[in-house]
């Protein structure tokens, strides 16, 4: 990570970044395999948003809807403007839709969730976590021993520095 973060709030951001991974190499499937990529995408969003709240103490309940977080965000005291609000509507639709009523997402449908999802996290990722761009998030957080992970992290460092 390029910002100084607490481990768990790294773990998380990293777990995050696991469950949107998932959901783009779901999205490539044939369907309707492909279908469960609007299940992760949404989760990843959903994760993001409640770390966001964690991290900036904003006063979320567990009742929070979806799209109720961008003004719950927005308007607490220390709280940040999140964009994609639009996308993001249009992803809940079509995970709602999945979910309730059975309609398969199509080929474009994915695309377009995937361009949403992806504009989101580049943007809104550097406004909650003070500049750390959403590429740079270390997924050897997600690796639970220990040493393993230092390795990892080390083998990244010497890799981003041209040594493989």
């Amino acid at each position: 990570m390029t910002t100084a973060l607490d481990p768990q709030t790294a773990k998380r951001l990293a777990f995050l970044r696991l469950v949107y991974e998932q959901g783009v190499q779901q999205s490539r499937l044939s369907a309707p395999l492909n279908a469960t990529a609007l299940l992760f995408l949404h989760d990843a969003v959903e994760l993001f948003l409640v770390l966001a709240g964690d991290h900036l103490r904003v006063q979320l309940d567990r009742k929070t809807s979806f799209l109720d977080y961008w003004d719950r965000l927005k308007k607490a005291p220390n709280g940040v403007h999140l964009s994609g609000v639009a996308g993001m509507r249009r992803l809940n639709d079509h995970r709602n839709g999945l979910k309730h009523a059975g309609n398969m997402p199509s080929p474009d449908v994915l695309d377009q969730v995937k361009a949403d999802v992806s504009s989101f996290f580049k943007d809104s990722v550097p406004r909650v976590f003070q500049g750390l761009a959403f590429d740079a998030i270390d997924m050897a957080e997600v690796i639970p021993q220990g040493p393993v992970r230092r390795l990892v992290r080390e083998a990244g460092e010497r890799e981003r520095g041209g040594s493989r």
